[in-house]
């Protein structure tokens, strides 16, 4: 006899407890979310990570546990985290201040209790002496703990973390990957002397060959600060350098950077793996106290005496976050260390020993307090970047013409200079602003010209080189000759087209009131003309007369009305009425 069993009756739920339950399930992903981050901060800073939540050890006369226990070398940190609202933090982190002094004062017992519990996970820990060993405390807050600087001084040892500096954190680790453990270090108030392995992050002086010496005054300054430029490898400019972004965990006004920018970081990146070459523009730096000159014997030269340009070699202190980087921490950081899963790792663990960036140096006065030099170091930053403009559009498709003669932007642009002379158009387009004209290029070379010229119009599209009959045209890569024939070919074809359009329209033509010679209508005969192609190939100039004489066009100020960026839409509508 076949067993029935009964199906489970389905609970509806009424709307209330649908809002009830999608409300705990927000609370878990931020929960969880806010959990991620901070162990990502720290697994990404090449920390070794304990999972000790509910992991109870007695530690002098009482019971305790902690929620995360990270370690690198022979610096420990301890995580607390808490996700209670403001009202309730303060109990909490004072029962937690009672078990971080009797870690600090239990230190071989807690140690114990570590390498019983997880002794894959502290095997490196007997390398080094009790004596040895940096604990640091660290207290995560998912939200705004409320707490003025005078209470969280008085929970020392905890370093306590609102949301806006976890948020900086991870955001530095999601760009700079291995890389953030200096500002780790940095966050920590770890330096050079906490670490014993000296193999690892030794200290010292590195010498580094100076290319000039800025005198004075071939400066302009007056404050006595003096100016160097050098060469510095991007692996030792990332250990020694930190940044005073504005966004950070220091309670200070002289703060000034940006945040990394994640885009730009993974642009410079992809520049470096494809290029293998550093950057010419300079790096700007406040170096460090500590800075000597040796000349070539080897002799001390006193900063204050070098009145002239001449060689000499540079002592600066090889200590982690020791370079403040005014300008240019993107092409510095760029060079990160990258996950193991990075697929362009291995080249840049290269380049970052082997390419060396120019860098300008500003040495300070050491009489000189560091609000000075912050003001000094804001206002260059200031200066650089409020005085900088982007590279021009026109100029940037003029580099990629020398860089790449075949690209579509290039061929567009050699195309439209060329059609610049014919009588047509002479002088119709705005090659530089030395020299205005009618048509500035850039926009109809990035939005129309080069899809209709291009070697590669895409699948079941077509440009001029698709329809032009040369049996050579497959070599226009291999021989200049071919190419100077395809651009000929081009520039023809496009003054047969326009002559048919000027024809028609020969009254608006000549008036300078009517916008038939704007970007969005040249553009938008340019989009027309491609579109045709794909549909009948290779046409003569009466076939385009005759065609736009099928319908008339107003292209005065009232009566026109497509406007900025509408070429696609103004010319499906030519297609339809003349087409």
């Amino acid at each position: 006899m076949k067993k029935v069993t009964s199906k489970k009756k389905r609970v509806h739920l009424t709307p209330e407890q649908k809002k009830e339950r999608a409300r705990k399930q927000a609370e878990v992903r931020i929960r969880t979310n806010f959990k991620k981050k901070y162990k990502t901060i720290f697994k990404m800073a090449s920390f070794c990570m304990i999972n000790s939540e509910n992991k109870h050890f007695t530690i002098g006369n009482k019971t305790a546990e902690v929620d995360g226990i990270f370690i690198f070398n022979n610096i420990i940190v301890i995580c607390e985290e808490t996700t209670s609202s403001a009202d309730h933090i303060k109990d909490h982190i004072i029962r937690k201040k009672e078990t971080a002094t009797e870690i600090l004062d239990n230190k071989e017992q807690f140690l114990s209790f570590l390498i019983s519990e997880f002794p894959q996970e502290t095997a490196d820990l007997s390398n080094y002496e009790i004596s040895e060993l940096k604990f640091k405390f660290v207290y995560f807050s998912l939200n705004e703990t409320n707490l003025a600087i005078e209470d969280k001084q008085r929970f020392s040892p905890w370093n306590i973390v609102e949301p806006n500096v976890l948020s900086y954190l991870y955001q530095c680790a999601s760009g700079i990957k291995k890389s953030v453990k200096y500002e780790v270090f940095r966050f920590l108030g770890v330096t050079d002397s906490d670490f014993e392995m000296t193999s690892s992050t030794g200290q010292g002086t590195k010498d580094v060959k100076v290319s000039i010496i800025y005198p004075q005054k071939s400066t302009g300054r007056k404050d006595g600060v003096r100016l160097v430029s050098f060469m510095l490898s991007a692996e030792t400019l990332i250990r020694n350098s930190y940044v005073l972004r504005k966004d950070n965990w220091e309670d200070s006004i002289g703060l000034y950077q940006r945040l990394i920018d994640l885009n730009k970081i993974k642009d410079i990146r992809n520049f470096l793996y494809q290029k293998g070459e550093c950057f010419y523009n300079n790096i700007i730096v406040a170096l460090p106290d500590g800075i000597r000159f040796t000349d070539n014997n080897g002799n001390p030269i006193a900063l204050e005496d070098m009145g002239s340009f001449q060689n000499c070699t540079m002592h600066i202190p090889n200590k982690m976050n020791s370079i403040c980087v005014i300008d240019g921490q993107h092409r510095i950081f760029a060079h990160y260390e990258g996950e193991e899963s990075d697929p362009v790792e291995t080249k840049i663990a290269k380049l970052r020993q082997q390419l060396h960036l120019l860098v300008t140096g500003l040495i300070f006065p050491n009489n000189m307090t560091q609000s000075e030099r912050v003001k000094i170091q804001s206002e260059i930053f200031a200066e650089i970047n409020s005085k900088s403009k982007p590279i021009p559009p026109d100029v940037l498709l003029h580099i990629e013409m020398l860089r790449q003669p075949l690209s579509d932007l290039s061929l567009a642009r050699q195309i439209l200079e060329r059609l610049n002379n014919k009588h047509l158009f002479f002088n119709f387009f705005e090659f530089s602003p030395l020299k205005p004209a009618k048509l500035k290029v850039a926009s109809i070379i990035k939005f129309a010209l080069r899809y209709l010229v291009s070697l590669n119009p895409g699948e079941g599209k077509a440009s001029l080189y698709t329809v032009w009959d040369n049996d050579k045209k497959m070599d226009i890569d291999k021989d200049d000759n071919i190419k100077e024939e395809y651009l000929n070919y081009c520039v023809e074809y496009l003054v047969q087209y326009f002559s048919a359009i000027r024809q028609v329209y020969l009254d608006q033509w000549n008036d300078p009131n009517s916008k038939i010679l704007t970007v969005i209508t040249f553009n938008s005969f340019v989009l027309t003309l491609r579109k045709d192609l794909a549909t009948n190939g290779s046409q003569t100039r009466d076939y385009y007369l005759n065609h736009y004489s099928k319908h008339k066009f107003n292209f005065s100020s009232d009566e026109f009305l497509y406007t900025s960026s509408q070429y696609n839409k103004f010319s499906d509508e030519i297609i339809e009425k003349c087409f």
